[in-house]
């Protein structure tokens, strides 16, 4: 009997259970209804927030700080850092200029202000600050007004105003000793190419900041300068902060120039587990096993960079190398296919010419024009001169590109190829120039035979004459071009006017010696410029078409080939002078002279800068 009740006694609590459960278990809602409800939570909650506020600021209306944190709840609470979009950004513009109309003269709160302005209504903002502080001298505090001078700094060097970057970062560091601008200035000092004072600024703050970015950002820029040493020792300060971000591959490339080679090659393994674009990576591991790892590492990690992609070595520099390291490595169609594309781009090289050349040749043939004297008397040069010696700079060029700038190379012909940015100053650009600039003068006097050094003696002119003359003319453009500069007709640039090899020389000078570049520019690429474009270049068009085309034809060239389209105008003045001073003497020494002049007094900037 106990047990019959005992079962039932458990059977009505199993059916209560069930019944229980069976009215509590409900489909929850969609998901927009439960996104809602906590969307209307949080919009309840702000507005009960921003109540607090209003009803303390009601019994408290001078206390500016709780309207500043008033400000900073609508500014933060909807922001969305993802989209960097506020939907109450009206509402905080609004909360923010009642905040300093009603304190005017508050400084927190002018601060406050100053951090939420941007671009030009902070530079306005910023230059009202300083001014009145200028006619009321004393009333601000100067680690205070350093923040404005601090953010001054930085709104012009978004505009690339250089001089007022430098002018203001230097005021703030003056008014406040903690400051550390040195990275900005340095900045500023290497866009205007004047590298020694970037130095200067980087070494003498190197040390002089926790801040493990600042420190980073040091070591990066001495890197770009040429000062492998300085940039380790900044590297191995940004090494404390743990927090940061540091690119291993400009570490290793530290290590490297140290000749630390066994740590180089941990933080290039590194470098390449964390890139997100390997290709830059693999290039500069195997650069490194090339000259520092056996050859079977070595093969192993070209065949890592082949595998990776084809545009890796797609002209075969790297399969023509392992020759060298790894001689009986086997090739396959790959490799093939890199030496037909090598010797395509060579006989491309020797057709291009022909684009310029063809349509004087049969331009002439067809109108009959060409002048009945050139400009230098008796010249050998013709067409086909013109057309092997612009083939042979094309090619000078190609090689110095795959041997000393490979990367930046296929990145040239590969839209989508990605690599690391250069150093402003390096031992591949001190190569790359010596390479080019040497293969230019062998090239232009390959092409000279004894009789045409006859060329350096006026016919027309004393040779005094000439020369003094030209040296006239280099004062005169110079004068002229920096004047419509200042004036803002001519796009700003340095007094070096050197363009696009400018680093090419500075690498020369950090890395060799300054008289090697002062060989260079001042005396050889003068004498071997002027043979080469108003002498075999002009002559031989002179052949076949009038002067004055063929003169600003070789100008052209002769600008186009400087490679700085903010020079072009200037180089064009400059081919078209030095082109009328061979016409009108009859010789090749006034526009030496010309072209000597001037880049002496280019290379005396160069020396100033670097």
């Amino acid at each position: 009997m106990q047990s019959r009740i005992l079962l039932g006694i458990l059977i009505l609590c199993i059916t209560n259970t069930l019944l229980y459960g069976q009215q509590h278990i409900v489909k929850p809602l969609s998901s927009d209804v439960y996104l809602n409800k906590l969307k209307n939570s949080k919009d309840s909650l702000y507005v009960e927030i921003l109540k607090e506020f209003d009803d303390y600021l009601h019994d408290h209306p001078n206390d500016y700080n709780a309207r500043i944190e008033k400000c900073i709840i609508i500014d933060q609470a909807y922001y969305d850092s993802y989209e960097e979009y506020n939907p109450k950004y009206e509402e905080f513009e609004i909360c923010l200029n009642d905040l300093v109309k009603d304190f005017p003269e508050n400084h927190d709160v002018l601060l406050f202000k100053l951090k939420n302005t941007y671009g030009d209504s902070s530079l306005e903002f910023c230059n009202q600050v300083i001014n009145t502080n200028r006619m009321n001298p004393g009333k601000w505090p100067d680690y205070k007004l350093a923040k404005f001078y601090q953010e001054l700094a930085l709104q012009y060097s978004y505009k690339e105003d250089r001089r007022k970057t430098i002018e203001n970062a230097k005021i703030a560091e003056e008014l406040n000793d903690t400051l550390d601008l040195s990275a900005l200035v340095a900045e500023q000092y290497m866009a205007l190419n004047n590298y020694e004072e970037a130095k200067k600024e980087l070494f003498r703050s190197l040390d002089s900041t926790d801040n493990g970015w600042e420190s980073y950002n040091k070591g990066n820029l001495l890197l770009k300068l040429g000062e492998p040493e300085k940039a380790l020792q900044a590297f191995n300060y940004a090494r404390r902060d743990t927090s940061i971000w540091m690119d291993n591959g400009l570490i290793a490339k530290a290590l490297i120039d140290n000749g630390k080679h066994t740590e180089a090659r941990e933080f290039l393994l590194k470098d390449l587990s964390e890139a997100y674009y390997s290709s830059a990576s693999l290039h500069q591991l195997l650069t490194f096993d090339y000259k520092h790892s056996p050859a079977d590492t070595t093969l192993t990690t070209y065949n890592q960079l082949n595998s990776a992609s084809f545009l890796n070595d797609a002209f075969g520099k790297y399969r023509f190398m392992m020759l060298i390291k790894a001689p009986f490595a086997a090739w396959d169609i790959n490799d093939v296919y890199k030496l037909l594309i090598f010797i395509l781009s060579i006989i491309l090289l020797i057709i291009l010419p022909y684009l310029y050349i063809l349509p004087i040749h049969y331009i002439s043939n067809y109108f009959k024009i060409g002048e009945v004297t050139t400009s230098l008397n008796e010249v050998r040069w013709g067409l086909k001169d013109f057309w092997i010696i612009s083939s042979s700079i094309m090619f000078i060029e190609f090689l110095a590109s795959i041997i000393f700038n490979y990367q930046g190379l296929l990145s040239t012909f590969f839209n989508d190829y990605y690599i690391e940015e250069e150093a402003n100053i390096s031992l591949n650009k001190a190569n790359f120039g010596l390479f080019f600039f040497v293969g230019m003068l062998v090239v232009v006097l390959l092409f000279i035979k004894k009789k045409d050094y006859r060329f350096l003696n006026a016919e027309k002119w004393s040779t005094g004459k000439g020369i003094a003359i030209g040296i006239g003319l280099a004062f005169a453009l110079r004068s002229v071009y920096f004047s419509l500069v200042r004036i803002g007709l001519m796009p700003k640039t340095n007094a070096s006017v050197i363009g696009s090899v400018q680093d090419y020389f500075a690498s020369i000078n950090s890395y060799y010696h300054p008289a090697l570049s002062f060989l260079f520019i001042v005396i050889l690429i003068p004498f071997y410029e002027e043979y080469l474009f108003r002498g075999i270049a002009l002559s031989s068009m002179e052949k076949r078409i009038k002067f004055m085309s063929a003169n600003i034809i070789q100008a052209i060239i002769f600008s186009l080939l400087h490679g700085n389209l903010n020079l072009f105008f200037f180089y064009l003045a400059f081919g078209l002078i030095a082109g009328t001073l061979v016409r009108k003497s009859k010789s090749i020494a006034p526009s030496i002279a010309f072209h000597v002049t001037n880049n002496f007094f280019a290379f005396i900037v160069l020396s100033r800068l670097s």
